[in-house]
């Protein structure tokens, strides 16, 4: 973060290799109902597990003493294990496996510090960042023509959607910790897809959490992020099973400055809500030029 009123322009890099793990279960009914506990049709249980990692750059340049600008570029490796088991079928079980690599959605970033702070004030951080449609739509990818429909025969890349994400931080230091806060709203933008007009639904999002110094080199952090997700619309309507999406994570991280220029960020996030990844590890090593 800025924090500082005598910070002189800088180039940085980052280089990253985030990985995320996560499962899920879904129990679906193909055919129709006669009443609250009697179902005609084909009753399925699938069961996901996704898989992704990629390697990403990241340029930030100081614009001026409290305007920073961040130029993120990832490049993506996805896989996903899906498990289906028809219980209408004495429980037959079909196994789908696919996988997706290339670059992901670019991402540009601006960050302004709004005050001067300290001397016991806090710090109040303006954030923007613009999510781009570089990598591979889901919406253009081949699909399973046998059952069961929708699923998958290449992972995307992206996520198929411009995404506009304005936030506001506050930082309050207090040796040896800081104290941080976050609010944001994502908008992703809808579009037409095969026909359709489709809004993936918005974020309202927080987050909280201190990082403590442990001495002039090392630092850890704990802290919690939550999303809010809004329920997708497909042609201006919500589907029937689509809902509000509570995603939550608790969040371990650990910092070491090998030298003046680089060092060493590593990062864990364990879903605390069901929708919210399993794990989520990243790996990030700052240098300034």
């Amino acid at each position: 973060m800025l924090i500082s009123q005598n910070v002189s322009r800088f180039k940085r890099r980052f280089l990253e290799v985030p990985y995320t793990h996560s499962s899920s279960s879904i129990a679906a009914v193909q055919g129709f109902v006669l009443a609250q506990v009697l179902a005609i049709g084909n009753i399925n249980i699938q069961q996901y597990t996704n898989d992704t990692a990629y390697a990403g750059v990241t340029f930030r340049y100081g614009v001026s003493n409290r305007l920073e600008m961040d130029l993120r570029v990832p490049f993506v490796y996805a896989q996903q294990n899906t498990a289906v088991s028809n219980l209408t079928n004495n429980g037959v079980q079909q196994a789908f496996n696919s996988t997706g690599s290339g670059l992901g959605d670019i991402e540009l970033s601006m960050h302004y510090q709004i005050n001067k702070g300290g001397n016991g004030s806090p710090y109040y951080i303006a954030n923007l960042q613009v999510k781009s449609m570089t990598g591979s739509s889901p919406f253009s990818m081949p699909t399973y023509q046998s059952y069961p429909a929708g699923i998958l025969e290449q992972q995307p890349t992206g996520t198929g959607f411009w995404g506009v994400q304005p936030s506001l931080t506050v930082l309050y230091p207090s040796d040896p910790a800081v104290f941080y806060g976050n609010v944001s709203y994502l908008w992703n933008i809808g579009h037409n897809a095969a026909g359709t007009y489709i809004s993936p639904g918005n974020a309202i999002g927080f987050g909280f959490g201190a990082g403590l110094s442990l001495n002039d080199r090392a630092s850890i952090s704990l802290g919690y992020n939550q999303s809010i997700v809004s329920a997708p619309k497909v042609g201006g309507i919500t589907p029937p099973l689509a809902t509000t999406l509570e995603v939550g994570s608790f969040l371990v991280g650990w910092s070491y400055t090998l030298n003046k220029s680089t060092s060493i960020n590593l990062n864990l996030a364990v879903g605390a809500t069901r929708q919210a990844p399993d794990v989520q590890l990243t790996l990030r090593v700052p240098y300034t030029l």
